[in-house]
C-alpha cells in the first residue's frame, strides 16, 4: 500500500460493497502514497453473490469485512468512502457516508435512481462541500484527449461549440447463450435484476457527461429510443442494448448520443468511445479508446492529429478526486454534475416510454 511522508496526514479509504468496481478502485488506491486501505464493509441483508465479493476483496487485501455501515462510518481512521455497490443503494449509501462527514467517491453514474433521491444526495453534498467534504465519481471528461478538447474549446479554436455527437459502445456483449447463474459476469454483472435498467444506465452517463463537458450548456430537453437487439438476456429482461439519445442544450446547440452493448468479439478495440464536437470555426473529435485527437480550424485552414496511449480513466478519476480531497479544491466532476447526468438518463427512459421529447426545464448547469 501507498507509503506516508513525515508530517503528511494519512487518508484511511473504506471500502463500501464490491458489488461493481471495488476491485479496481483498491488496485489504484493501494498505489497512492498517504492512501491506506482499512476496510471492507456492507450492509448486513445482502444478495449472497454480494457478500461473497465482499469477502473475497477483504480477504484478498487482509482487510476486515464489517457487516455495520454506521458503525464502520464512525471509525476515525476512514476519511474516505469508496461505493461500489449496485446501482439502486447509490443514493441510500451516499447520504449515509455524507452526513457521517466522510469524502464520499461513488462508482460510475447514476448517483441514485430517481430525480428525488439524487436532488436529495446533492443538497447532502453541497451541505458538506461547507465542510471541506468533497463528492466525485468515475468518468470520462478526465481523459487526456478529452481535456485536450477541452482546452481548444477554451482557446476558442473551434469558435462556439454547436453540435456534439458521442458514440459510448462497448464491444464485449452477452449475445444469446450467457451464462446467468447469480455468481457469473453476465449474471451478477449485467443481469436487470439487480442493475434496475440496461445499457443506459450502465454506460449512458459517460456520454451525457462528455457531452455536457465540453458542450459548456445544460441539456434541456431528451428524445430517447431504444430496444434490446442484440443480447438475450436484454430482450427477455425488456432492458435495453442498444440508445440513441437525441438533445437540445440551453444555449441552441443540439447532441446525439449513441449507447450500445453488441458482441463483436472480432473488433479489435474495447469500445468505440469517441466525442464530435462541430464549433463555428472548426471541430474535433477525441476518442479515448483508440486513441487519437484530430482538430480542424477551419478559419485557418489547419487540420491537427495527436495521439496519445490509451488511459486508465477509472485511475485518472481517481487520482483527480484524491488530489481534491487534499487540496480542498473541487474535483472535475461534482455532484451538480452526477445530478444533471443522472435527469438526463432518467428522462431518456421517460421518452422512450412515451414516445415524446421530455423537457428538463429548470435543470441547472454543472
Amino acid at each position: 500500500m501507498g507509503t506516508t511522508t513525515a508530517g503528511e496526514k494519512e487518508l484511511g479509504v473504506l471500502l463500501l460493497s464490491a458489488a461493481r468496481h471495488q476491485s479496481a478502485f483498491a488496485e489504484v488506491l493501494s498505489r497512492q502514497p498517504g492512501v491506506r486501505l482499512v476496510a471492507v464493509a456492507d450492509e448486513l441483508e445482502l444478495v449472497p453473490w454480494v457478500r461473497e465479493a465482499n469477502q473475497q476483496l477483504a480477504a484478498k487485501w487482509g482487510l476486515p469485512y464489517l457487516e455495520d455501515v454506521d458503525a464502520a462510518l464512525a471509525r476515525p481512521d476512514v476519511e474516505i468512502v469508496t461505493i461500489g455497490s449496485e446501482y439502486s443503494r447509490h443514493g441510500p449509501l451516499a447520504l449515509k457516508v455524507l452526513r457521517a462527514g466522510k469524502h464520499v467517491l461513488l462508482d460510475k453514474q447514476p448517483m441514485a435512481m430517481s430525480v428525488e433521491e439524487s436532488e436529495a444526495v446533492a443538497a447532502a453534498a453541497k451541505e458538506a462541500a461547507a465542510k471541506g467534504i468533497k463528492l466525485g465519481y468515475i468518468h470520462h471528461v478526465v481523459n487526456p484527449t478529452v481535456q485536450r478538447a477541452k482546452r481548444a474549446i477554451e482557446r476558442g479554436e473551434v469558435g462556439e461549440p454547436r453540435a456534439v455527437f458521442v458514440s459510448a459502445i462497448v464491444t464485449y456483449g452477452p449475445g444469446e447463450d450467457p451464462d446467468t447463474s447469480p455468481t457469473s459476469r453476465w449474471g451478477k454483472g449485467l443481469h436487470p435484476q439487480w442493475w434496475n435498467g440496461g445499457e443506459l444506465i450502465h454506460h449512458g452517463a459517460y456520454a451525457v457527461g462528455v457531452a455536457r463537458y465540453l458542450m459548456g450548456s445544460e441539456i434541456t430537453s431528451v428524445y430517447g429510443v431504444m430496444g434490446g437487439h442484440f443480447n438475450r438476456i436484454h430482450r427477455e429482461n425488456g432492458s435495453e442494448d442498444l440508445v440513441t439519445l437525441s438533445v437540445g442544450f440551453a444555449d441552441g446547440g443540439v447532441g446525439t448520443m449513441v449507447i450500445g452493448r453488441p458482441p463483436n468479439v472480432s473488433h479489435p478495440s474495447y469500445a468505440d468511445e469517441f466525442v464530435n464536437l462541430v464549433g463555428t470555426g472548426g471541430a474535433i473529435t477525441a476518442d479515448w479508446e483508440k486513441p487519437s485527437f484530430l482538430l480542424c480550424d477551419s478559419e485557418q485552414g489547419l487540420s491537427r492529429r495527436e495521439m496519445y496511449g490509451r488511459a486508465d480513466t477509472t485511475e485518472l478519476a481517481i487520482l483527480d478526486f484524491l488530489s481534491a480531497v487534499q487540496t480542498g479544491r473541487d474535483p472535475v466532476q461534482g455532484a451538480e454534475d452526477g445530478l444533471a447526468e443522472t435527469k438526463v438518463l432518467l428522462a431518456g427512459y421517460q421518452s422512450a416510454r412515451e414516445g415524446r421529447v421530455v423537457s428538463l426545464n429548470g435543470a441547472g448547469a454543472g
